[in-house]
Formats: C-alpha cells, sequence, structure tokens
C-alpha cells in the first residue's frame, strides 16, 4: 500500500511521517511542538527506538520512583528498570518533522481537516487552509488515513466513541525548597483525602528548580484550587519555596482505550485512539508501538483487508497489555490509590523488592525485547 494520509502534527503524527516515508501530514497550527502539555518522561526503550533524535533531547535522567503520602512519610520505592529519561518534547517533535521532511515525508502546516468521507473505492479529505481561507477536496485511492489530531481533536471525536475517563493534567515549576531530593528521584504523592485515585509529583530538574504537577478527573470542577491547596502543603513541608507555580502547562489526558481504533481505511493513532497508559496517561511508547505496528503492516500489504488483518496481529500484544493496566488502575481507584500502596505495594516491597517496568506494569515474555 501507499504511504498514509496523516492528520495531526503531535507526537503520534509525526513519528509515523518520521518512519514511514513518504507520507503526508496535515497540521492545523504554524509551527509543532506546542501548545506544550507533557512532562516528556520516556522509557529506554523510546530513546532506542528513536535513537541519536531522542538523544538530542534528553534532559534528565531517573533510577527511581519514590511514593510518599503529603507527611512525606515513605511509603514505597520502585525502582525503574533501565531507568526513566526526561526529554525536551518540544525539541523532540520538530526534530522528527524536520528528518520527517529530509526522508521524503509532506508536512503540510495550516492546513486544518473539516471532512473525511471513506469507501472500499476511495477516500475524500476536506482541507481548510489558513493561508488563502479556501476549501479544497482531494480523493486518492490505496491509501490509510492515520488520525493522530490528539484527545480534543475534531477529525478524532468524530471517529472515536464518546470519550468517558478524561483527566487533567496540570503542572509547573518552583524553585526546590529546604527538604532534601535526591536527583535521580522522582517523588510521587498520593492521598485519597483528596479523592481515591489521586496523585501528584514533584521531579528535579535542576538544582534550583522543581517540575510540580497533578491529575484529577475533568468532571472535577475546582481543579485548580486541589492544585493550589496540592503546592501549598509542598511549601509547608519545604519541598518547594512558594506555593505558586510558574510557565504552567497541561493537557488532557484519554485513560479510556477506544476499541474503535480502526475502521475502513482509517485508524485512529495515540492519544486519539487512548493509545496511552491508563494509569499515569503517558503514551510516547505505546504510540511508537503503534507507529512501527502500522508501517510493518504497511509494508507488507497490498490492500486494506491485508493491512487490517496484519496490523491487528501485530498489537494484540500491546492491547492486552493496556486491558490489562487498564483493570489493574481500576481496582487501584476502587480501593484507593494511597490505601493500596500502604497495604499491597509496601508488603510486596518488604517480602519480594520491587523493580518495574516504566512501560508495562507486569513484564510479559513476548514483549520482553520490544
Amino acid at each position: 500500500m501507499d504511504p498514509p494520509i496523516i492528520i495531526g502534527g503531535g507526537f503520534a503524527g509525526l513519528s509515523n511521517a518520521y518512519f514511514i516515508q513518504g507520507s503526508t501530514l496535515y497540521e492545523e497550527h504554524d509551527k509543532v511542538g506546542f501548545p506544550q502539555h507533557c512532562t516528556g518522561l520516556v522509557s529506554r526503550r523510546v530513546i532506542k527506538i528513536l535513537g541519536s533524535l531522542a538523544e538530542e533531547t534528553i534532559l534528565g535522567y531517573y533510577k527511581r520512583i519514590v511514593i510518599k503520602d503529603l507527611e512525606l512519610k515513605t511509603l514505597s520505592i520502585l525502582n525503574v528498570r533501565e531507568g526513566v529519561y526526561r526529554v525536551d518534547r518540544v525539541k523532540l517533535e520538530n526534530l522528527l518533522k524536520e528528518e520527517a521532511e529530509n526522508r521524503g515525508s509532506l508536512i503540510m502546516m495550516n492546513k486544518k481537516i473539516l471532512d473525511i468521507n471513506a469507501s472500499s473505492k476511495e477516500t475524500c479529505i476536506s482541507i481548510l487552509d489558513y493561508y488563502d481561507h479556501d476549501v479544497k477536496k482531494t480523493c486518492f485511492n490505496n491509501r490509510i488515513i492515520v488520525i493522530a489530531d490528539g484527545v480534543t481533536g475534531f477529525i478524532s471525536r468524530r471517529f472515536s466513541k464518546k470519550r468517558k475517563d478524561l483527566y487533567l493534567g496540570l503542572q509547573g515549576f518552583q524553585e526546590k525548597g529546604s527538604y532534601h531530593i535526591d536527583p535521580e528521584e522522582m517523588i510521587v504523592f498520593v492521598d485519597d483525602r483528596i479523592f481515591p485515585g489521586y496523585f501528584g509529583w514533584a521531579i528535579p530538574v535542576s538544582e534550583r528548580k522543581m517540575l510540580i504537577g497533578g491529575a484529577w478527573p475533568l468532571k472535577y470542577r475546582d481543579k485548580r484550587r486541589l492544585m493550589k491547596l496540592f503546592t501549598r502543603i509542598l511549601m509547608k513541608k519545604g519541598v518547594i519555596k512558594d506555593e505558586k507555580i510558574y510557565n504552567m502547562f497541561g493537557g488532557l489526558i484519554n485513560r479510556d482505550f477506544d476499541k474503535t481504533f480502526h475502521k475502513p481505511n482509517i485508524v485512529l493513532a495515540g492519544d486519539a485512539a487512548g493509545f496511552v497508559k491508563p494509569f499515569t496517561g503517558g503514551g510516547l511508547y505505546t504510540s511508537l508501538y503503534q507507529v512501527l505496528s502500522i508501517k510493518n503492516s504497511l509494508d507488507r500489504a497490498s490492500e486494506y483487508t491485508d493491512f487490517e488483518n496484519l496490523y491487528i496481529r501485530h498489537l494484540r500484544p500491546i492491547i492486552s497489555q493496556l486491558y490489562l493496566q487498564r483493570k489493574f488502575t481500576e481496582l487501584t481507584y476502587k480501593i484507593g490509590l494511597e490505601r493500596f500502596v500502604r497495604n499491597i505495594l509496601r508488603i510486596s516491597d518488604i517480602f519480594l523488592g520491587i523493580e518495574i517496568d516504566y512501560d508495562y506494569y507486569i513484564l510479559p515474555r513476548s514483549l520482553n525485547n520490544i
């Protein structure tokens, strides 16, 4: 099959354009990487897959995740297999765009897709050009459309199910306080009094600065008040100097995996398909897994039916993992995240020792080398 048409110039869309030479990508904004919404934490797998592109953007490295309550009592220490890297997400996406174009993919900025009509014979898209305010219709055969316009994208919302489990992640920067935090540790705070699935984080990003954030269900009306409560507690405990967070950014997290991630001639990718870790909302590795599955399936398929069968077969291991993670997330939230950590994870830590894989809660052998 021919290279795909890609809608959306975020990480998932640009990764498709980078790995699948000759793709055509439409992005409605005039630049990539904005608005910034991601912490940029990735596993060693992501670094290996992207190679020098990712290595150029590394900002930090962490060996452990330390889980604490808001009294700063340590509940568990999770040693991360091969560590966690923090990358400059904006720089990474710009490098992906540049290299995708060097490889022969066409990146069309300021182009918004207004409509898609897909049939077994041909697929047509309506494109609004923000430069000349003109709407054009383009049709093609033997090309799939990869919809990667994110959680709130107009096209992805049309082709996916109604999203019920949306969270808002907010984060920003503040100077470190007097409380010592190891520069190779990320702190995750849990407190069921705020709500049963609450978690916040404090990540050292330099000798003097911390990245502070939290995640809340979108249905909560007082998310900023809860964020202020969280930062005020951290200030009183000496984790940060001031309760006011500056350079705040964030975005929606789609924790509801979409079973309808593919339709005739159409594939939903990345956040648009809910291809994220349900517990944290991180999706860079799962997006890359999906991108490589699309590429491998297109390379071997002559028509869409062949592609669909190959694609589903490629994705079966990661889909099983996402469902497993989803069930795990539902269980911990039902129990209460803080209670789960205190009563289950702590016991496991004492008797078994805990080493986690950043991409998979449980690492099956079939995925060990992916």
